[in-house]
């Protein structure tokens, strides 16, 4: 296994060096077409306002910015300064009011820590692969001291091979059941073996909800 300082380096590097091709794709697609249920379950909050969302591995923003759209408190996280440059390019001007974006890296997340804030939901789309499972399991103490005692986490965990330079490791849904009883969740599968969005040959993604008090 290698260290984590070469493969999170290695992933970094490769989002980096690929940045505006990684944005175009992103960007290519509504929010809501790629994590269905996770957005109509946002539909139904009945008091967005009150709440505060945070969006690891946010990319570019995409789904930043449309929860922010929809009433929610968004702080935005990801490890590539390029995407987050571009998130913040993409705030300038807008009338809603904007998330607020970090360029911080998992699974230590020192920077967000640093908030000081507890959050209600966690998004974890397309994230959780970029770390190894010694490295996930770090994150979800780190997410435990950031979640309320009402809380609610979406994670998609992908399954197949790496490509375009990155190290991807597989999540099972075995090991969010081992994170939902440690933390009191309810977990519940909302979709298992679902095709890739942009049609990745050997590509599939389990879509995971824990909820405690929600």
């Amino acid at each position: 296994m290698k260290s984590e300082s070469t493969y999170i380096t290695e992933n970094l590097d490769a989002y980096e060096q690929g940045a505006d091709g990684f944005i175009a794709q992103y960007e290519s697609c509504d929010a809501a077409e790629f994590a269905p249920r996770f957005y109509a379950d946002m539909t139904a909050c009945l008091n967005p306002g009150d709440l505060d969302v945070l969006d690891l591995g946010c990319g570019p923003g995409r789904d930043s910015f449309c929860l922010a759209d929809a009433g929610f408190h968004v702080v935005g996280v990801d490890g590539s300064q390029s995407f987050i440059s571009r998130a913040h390019r993409q705030s300038e001007g807008r009338i809603s009011p904007n998330p607020v974006f970090l360029c911080d890296l998992a699974p230590e997340l020192i920077k967000t820590r640093a908030l000081s804030r507890n959050f209600d939901i966690i998004f974890l789309n397309a994230f959780l692969f970029h770390l190894n499972e010694m490295d996930r399991y770090v994150l979800y103490d780190v997410l435990s001291g950031l979640m309320k005692n009402r809380a609610y986490l979406y994670a998609t965990l992908r399954r197949g091979p790496d490509c375009l330079g990155r190290n991807m490791f597989d999540v099972p849904i075995e090991e969010m059941e081992s994170f939902a009883i440690k933390g009191g969740f309810q977990i519940e599968v909302a979709e298992r073996g679902m095709s890739d969005f942009f049609g990745r040959e050997g590509v599939s993604w389990d879509h995971v909800i824990l909820r405690r008090e929600w």
